[in-house]
């Protein structure tokens, strides 16, 4: 979402956002709303379609890495191709990384690894604009 937002009404002329690395990310609030969870967050129609990035894209030049654990729950996988079918219509730079045996936590152990750093290397190297 901070890749999505405008960066204007900060006095910056170019978005600060060169690459967006989300690993077993929540694209769609909508199920979250739907949940025992919005006792607590409240969540309105209104805050799902603007906070949701399913809804709300990304600008066309940005990178992005996408990454799900093999392992995770139905839901992250869903949301995961939703949110991949959304970028891969809208974004010219698009990595998706498997890691079929990590689930939620053990996936943010592949950034050690290198998979996911070596990504960001790249493409941040390759978006200097």
């Amino acid at each position: 979402m901070v890749a999505a937002d405008t960066y204007s009404g900060f006095g910056l002329t170019c978005n600060p956002v060169k690459v967006v690395c989300s690993i077993g990310g929540l694209y769609d609030l909508e199920p979250i709303r739907r949940s025992y969870l919005n006792e607590i967050l409240k969540l309105e129609d209104i805050d799902v379609a603007s906070l949701s990035p399913v809804n709300v894209g990304l600008p066309a030049q940005m990178p992005v890495i996408l990454g799900v654990g093999g392992q995770e729950s139905y839901e992250f996988k869903r949301q995961q191709r939703t949110f991949e079918t959304v970028c891969k219509a809208a974004l010219s730079n698009l990595i998706v990384l498997d890691f079929p045996e990590d689930d939620h936590f053990t996936t943010f152990d592949q950034i050690a690894d290198g998979q996911v750093t070596t990504a960001i290397i790249e493409l941040a190297r390759t978006n200097t604009s």
